[in-house]
């Protein structure tokens, strides 16, 4: 179940307006909360060892097709854990280019329509 959460900007922290913090709802909380997981590895969250997805295993490795696939079945599982998503709206499509991948991810969620990118290089995995 979806809860309100304090704004967070991965990478600059809490946001701070008018002098206090944001309160985070609906989607984009959900958003939130999915950017943080995914750039979280698995096993971090000490009383949750399922949370993260772990992307951060997938730098310094040669791309191939099972490495394309097991990006694509980790991101796929990961999102279906979201119960506010609907599963069956979920896409992953993977690019690269330049020593990057880029996981271009669409779903529906909260009858909104979602685009997503994470973008894996060889030394950091980023969320737009």
């Amino acid at each position: 179940m979806l809860n309100d959460d304090i704004g967070y900007e991965v990478g600059k922290g809490i946001i701070i307006k008018n002098g206090d913090c944001i309160i985070v709802t609906e989607l984009d909380a959900l958003l939130q909360a999915i950017k943080i997981e995914s750039l979280t590895m698995e096993g971090d969250l000490w009383y949750d060892q399922e949370y993260g997805w772990g992307l951060q295993d997938f730098i310094h490795r040669n791309i191939d097709e099972m490495l394309e696939l097991e990006i694509y079945q980790r991101v796929k599982e990961k999102l279906s854990n979201q119960e506010e998503i609907d599963q069956d709206s979920i896409e992953v499509k993977l690019s690269e280019g330049n020593d990057i991948i880029v996981i271009h991810i669409k779903f529906t969620a909260l009858d909104q329509g979602v685009n997503l990118e994470i973008i894996l290089d060889r030394v950091k995995v980023e969320v737009r």
